[in-house]
């Protein structure tokens, strides 16, 4: 498998680890020293791990998230994945204990959502996203 299908297949294997929460798959399609240009990386840590701590908080604060692709675009080492994503986020934090919490209704919210990846022999080197809700 190389080229193009290549890099779809290890689009296709990032999504569905975000949607599955199956970490292990990180380390087979992800250098260990990627760059996350996301900005995520400032709050989860650099590389690999820091992608792992992501997307294990991802799966702890909406446990149902889910990620259904759009398009993928493939033009040379860089692979782009528009996709929709969407989760029931947690209830708000209510710092106070005199006062009960106003009641709270679940509800999925839905994200417009754009992924690029540069894949250097067969693993994620560099990582973009950004989402609109």
């Amino acid at each position: 498998m190389e080229g193009q299908e290549q890099a779809r297949s290890i689009a296709l294997r990032w999504v569905e680890a975000l949607n599955t929460g199956e970490l292990g798959s990180f380390d087979e399609i992800v250098a260990e020293d990627v760059l996350d240009h996301s900005g995520f990386s400032r709050i989860h840590g650099r590389g690999r791990d820091g992608i792992k701590r992501l997307v294990a908080e991802l799966r702890r604060v909406m446990p149902d998230w889910s990620s259904q692709i759009d398009e993928i675009v493939i033009r040379g080492d860089r692979v782009t994945i528009r996709h929709t994503g969407s989760g029931t986020p947690p209830p708000p934090f209510r710092g106070r204990a005199d006062r009960p919490a106003p009641p709270w209704t679940p509800r999925k919210v839905r994200l417009q959502l754009v992924s690029t990846v540069r894949i250097d022999q067969g693993r994620i080197v560099e990582h973009w996203a950004k989402g609109n809700p």
